[in-house]
């Protein structure tokens, strides 16, 4: 509660609110300012945030740790730094792959309808679900935008024209998704293998998306086939950290200790996809 009203200061348009952020003297507003529309599906389109603001009150007295946060959060959603590849929709949500929305909506539909995209995301690629927290429990779920964090790109307009049987030509686009993982994210060695829950360094989906836009068919029409791809560290207890060599030591836990944080992440994979294949890329390299 405010025993005066605050001072008026000058506006800011925003598109959405990634969230808030508490201080040691008030509290900061992420807000994204500015974004680029990179594709659309199901007539919603997809963003990218290309200027984010964090909004503190300009006469609050900043101690040197808050400052300290406010430096941080800017860099967190800055395009050009750590916040590059933060992606949104207003009526589609992107951290859901396309078989999870609709097995959602199937068992559901009446509540999947009514549900805001932030009341139904997939924690495990809702980059800005803890900043988000405070406002959801606050009843203003509808301003809150989830964002993840990856790479999303459309190809439109293309039209596949062979088909096996014959058929008529068929107009469609291509999107590819790729949503990075919160939990054990960070940068490439420093960040390796599992932890105790079984969630692997650096994990990602990508999902590649055939939209059928335009057909004489009617059983067609509108039908979206998803192809879904993910990856991650190794599923073992284990280090790498980088020194002046080439190939720095690598470290691995005893096997009983490993064993479990493996099995854990196996079968949470199992659980979420349901049939997964495998590959071993250890010692490959890329063409």
């Amino acid at each position: 509660h405010l025993s005066t009203a605050p001072a008026p200061g000058a506006a800011i348009e925003a598109l959405g609110i990634m969230g808030l952020c508490k201080l040691h003297s008030g509290s900061a507003l992420l807000v994204i300012t500015k974004a680029r529309k990179v594709g659309s599906l199901q007539g919603a389109d997809l963003l990218e945030v290309s200027e984010a603001k964090v909004i503190a009150a300009p006469d609050a007295k900043l101690s040197r740790t808050d400052s300290a946060l406010l430096a941080l959060l800017e860099e967190a959603v800055n395009p050009a730094g750590a916040g590059r590849g933060l992606h949104f929709s207003y009526f589609h949500d992107l951290t859901l792959t396309a078989q999870h929305a609709a097995s959602l909506c199937a068992a559901d539909p009446e509540t999947f309808a009514a549900q805001l995209p932030v009341e139904r995301a997939d924690s495990r690629f809702f980059w800005n679900k803890v900043i988000a927290a405070p406002l959801l429990k606050a009843g203003a779920a509808r301003f809150v935008q989830p964002c993840i964090l990856g790479f999303v790109e459309q190809l439109p307009g293309l039209r596949l024209t062979d088909f096996a049987g014959g058929g008529h030509p068929v107009g469609t686009s291509l999107t590819l998704i790729s949503r990075r993982a919160t939990a054990r994210s960070g940068v490439r060695q420093w960040r390796r293998g599992a932890d105790a829950e079984g969630n692997v360094a650096n994990f990602a989906e990508t999902e590649q998306i055939l939209s059928i836009e335009e057909t004489r068919s009617s059983q067609l029409a509108g039908v979206m086939c998803s192809y879904l791809i993910i990856r991650g560290s190794i599923p073992l207890l284990w280090s790498q950290l980088p020194n002046i060599k080439f190939k720095p030591t690598t470290l691995i836990a005893p096997t009983d200790q490993s064993g479990l944080a493996h099995d854990k992440h196996f079968y949470g994979l199992v659980a979420q996809y349901q049939g997964v294949v495998a590959i071993n890329l250890i010692q490959h390299h890329g063409t």
